[in-house]
């Protein structure tokens, strides 16, 4: 009976010296993730991509449990031009974080133009639960309804971006121009190129209205072709 007590004794202070050492390594992990994020986020004007990528990826491997900082190398790598990895790490950011609004954006751009209509969508619309109010999501929104030939839907996602841009908007103002020509509707269609105009896109209003009168408006826009 006392071997068996004097055992028992003795797993449980094992136990209790093996959570107190990893308590301590965690505590130490956290304590470096801490520091490399700040290096990283302090860097942002002072230093090269590389540097910054290197904090963060340094902030990563002591707190892979960190969406936050996930988001910010996956941000660095983009910027890098690096988009392969930067979509990985997008995934990994919003995986630990659902309510991460920018990577599912993010994610969502980044099927949009790797042709995957559907999932650009789950993403867009995951963005779009968290947040309304950024301009760029409408934007795709708009640019991905207009591939479904929902033209209303699409014109009304370009007028949302151009009001969340806060300025003129001139991609929105050229694709609202191009939805009404692909609507049949050509003065609409020309009121846009005026509104170009008027804020001196001069080159982008030539080529909006070359191709309404040419009739030919889905070469303009490849992504919205009319199949």
């Amino acid at each position: 009976m006392e071997s068996k007590t004097i055992k028992f004794l003795f797993g449980i202070l094992i136990l209790t010296l093996l959570t107190y050492t990893y308590s301590l390594h965690h505590q130490k992990n956290f304590r470096y993730s801490t520091v490399f994020y700040r290096l990283g986020m302090e860097c942002e004007k002072g230093c090269s991509l590389k540097k910054r990528l290197y904090y963060f990826q340094k902030a990563v491997y002591h707190a892979p449990l960190s969406g936050e900082a996930y988001f910010q190398l996956a941000n660095t790598y983009e910027r890098m031009s690096d988009h392969v990895q930067a979509f990985q790490a997008y995934r990994k950011a919003l995986e630990l974080d659902h309510t991460n609004h920018d990577a599912a954006l993010n994610l969502g751009v980044y099927y949009f133009h790797h042709g995957q209509k559907q999932m650009a969508w789950r993403y867009l619309n995951h963005a779009y639960q968290l947040r309304k109010d950024s301009y760029r999501l409408n934007y795709y929104l708009g640019r991905l309804s207009a591939l479904e030939k929902d033209y209303e839907m699409a014109m009304r996602y370009f007028d949302q971006a151009n009001l969340y841009y806060r300025k003129p908007f001139s991609q929105a103002f050229a694709r609202m121009g191009a939805v009404y020509e692909l609507m049949g509707q050509k003065d609409n269609a020309r009121k846009w190129v005026g509104e170009l105009k008027l804020f001196g896109e001069d080159d982008l209003a030539s080529k909006l209205e070359e191709y309404i009168d040419a009739g030919n408006i889905s070469e303009f826009f490849p992504a919205e072709r009319v199949n």
